[in-house]
């Protein structure tokens, strides 16, 4: 039972990893989780996404999420900004030698919601503006509303990807300087002025075999024509927490294993007993610490020093005081009691070859908090592989209706769109955020989502093709853009 219980705390512990925020320069970088992982490379900022935890299997491959430009542009659409030197161009056209900076995987609440986060992030514009982006993979389930209007189910392994530009220095007619401003009139010509900001991304969809994730077990599942022998492995059993160590470790039971506070108090310190003499003393000084009777030769005399009474029916030298009696130390080793946190119940979840959905399944609303919201816009890339675009852009805070034409769509190939996300000027702040889908984001096991677990609480929801087939998890990818422009 002890190995059943250690093993299943090290998959939990392989789930969520916690470090600290601080930068760093690195190569690729793993966002490890049990339903969805992410890979992302230091060169380039690519997102690969992958179903359950290894992200090494080319057989796991669910999406791939490119940055391919940003540029600025003038009132007419035409892209400005972009001569010179290449570090204070208001743009690029490729991210492919992009050197990106990496924080450490954290875990935090994401819109109401547990997630494992990363930050990545490159200066642009002669180092005055950051695009900075955040990869969310959420760890329990419920509803998100990124945007005023629409809400979005999201379960464990769900994922979220925002985008922050930061400083942006949109060229202004010639009325600022600074190197930031250098290349809005490269050439000698007349000042030039932006009015927009383009973000590129490629999305592909890979066409899916069938899976069964969750936790190891789930992985190692090797039968998946049905999802029979998937469901049968079910979960990695639920624990409560633990504290062991001693017997005064031992002693910790119950609602006291929720937290490590019991556990760590009833740990103790090696200690030397047996009176003053002995207090402070290491484990050799106290051990070396023998009986013994002092005051005079009467004193010394004594052989049964097992006791006091021997000693203490003599006298010193002045035939009147008792002799002294000084007991042997004896060393106490310390207990450090050791907490294992309570094991949450991990379910295995089956998708079938090509996805668990198709675009027809998924609601067109959700009424959350008794407010009807949108889902977006869905558009297939691989069966069981869907983009769905929100229809919202966010202006200095406040939400509007997306640019005319906007986001644009293009196919590059087999499940793959080539997207342009435009932005109006804005003197403060921009927001954007559609969402890519990899498998039924309804799940007919759970109340959808489970209302007990955070965020927004759904009452309904409602639209095309018949919910009686979802599946039995989401994997979200929820694209948020947002661009901070001082």
């Amino acid at each position: 039972m002890e190995s059943l219980k250690a093993s299943a705390r090290l998959i939990m512990l392989a789930v969520i990893l916690v470090c600290s925020p601080a930068m760093s320069e690195a190569a690729d970088v793993d966002l490890i989780s049990s339903y969805m992982s992410a890979k992302v490379l230091g060169q380039s900022g690519k997102v690969t996404l992958y179903k359950g935890s290894d992200t090494s299997r080319a057989d796991k491959k669910a999406v791939e999420i490119d940055m391919d430009f940003i540029r600025e542009l003038d009132a007419n659409g035409a892209v400005i900004a972009n001569l010179g030197a290449n570090a204070k161009k208001h743009g690029t056209n490729s991210f492919a030698n992009t050197a990106f900076t990496f924080s450490s995987v954290k875990n935090e609440q994401v819109l109401g919601l547990n997630a494992t986060v990363i930050d990545f992030q490159v200066s642009m514009v002669a180092a005055t503006a950051t695009l900075k982006v955040k990869l969310v993979v959420f760890t329990e389930r419920g509803v998100v509303t990124p945007t005023d209007t629409e809400a979005f189910p999201v379960a464990p392994g769900s994922s979220k990807f925002d985008i922050y530009v930061e400083n942006w220095p949109f060229c202004d007619g010639g009325v600022s300087t600074g190197d930031q401003y250098d290349a809005c009139s490269t050439g000698g010509g007349t000042a030039q002025t932006g009015a927009f900001l383009d973000l590129g991304v490629t999305v592909k969809g890979s066409l899916l075999g069938a899976q069964c994730t969750g936790h190891a077990r789930c992985d190692a599942v090797t039968s998946l024509d049905t999802s029979t022998e998937c469901l049968n492995e079910d979960i990695v059993q639920a624990y409560p927490g633990d504290c062991t160590g001693g017997a005064a470790c031992d002693a910790v039971t119950g609602t006291a294993l929720s937290t490590s506070v019991a556990c760590d108090a009833a740990s103790t310190a090696s200690r030397c007993d047996g009176g003053l003499h002995c207090s402070g003393l290491n484990a050799t000084s106290c051990a070396a610490v023998s009986p013994s009777c002092s005051g005079g030769a009467a004193c010394a005399s004594v052989s049964n020093l097992s006791n006091t009474v021997e000693c203490h029916s003599q006298n010193k030298t002045d035939n009147v005081t008792q002799c002294e009696y000084t007991a042997s130390c004896t060393f106490v080793t310390g207990i450090t009691c050791s907490y294992a946190p309570p094991v949450e119940r991990v379910p295995c979840v089956y998708t079938p070859a090509g996805g668990s959905f198709d675009v027809g399944d998924l609601p067109s609303t959700i009424i959350v908090n008794g407010t009807n919201r949108s889902t977006g816009t869905a558009l297939e890339l691989q069966p069981g592989v869907a983009t769905v675009l929100s229809n919202r852009v966010e202006v200095d805070h406040v939400w509007q209706q997306t640019p005319t034409g906007y986001p644009a769509v293009t196919a590059c190939g087999d499940g793959c769109n080539d997207f342009t996300f435009r932005f109006p000027l804005a003197s403060s702040f921009l927001h954007y955020d559609p969402i890519v889908l990899t498998d039924d984001p309804m799940d007919s096991n759970h109340s959808t989502p489970d209302q007990t677990s955070g965020g927004s609480t759904p009452d309904q929801t409602s639209g095309v093709g018949s919910l009686s087939a979802i599946g039995s998890a989401l994997t979200l990818l929820a694209w948020t853009v947002a661009a901070v422009i001082r």
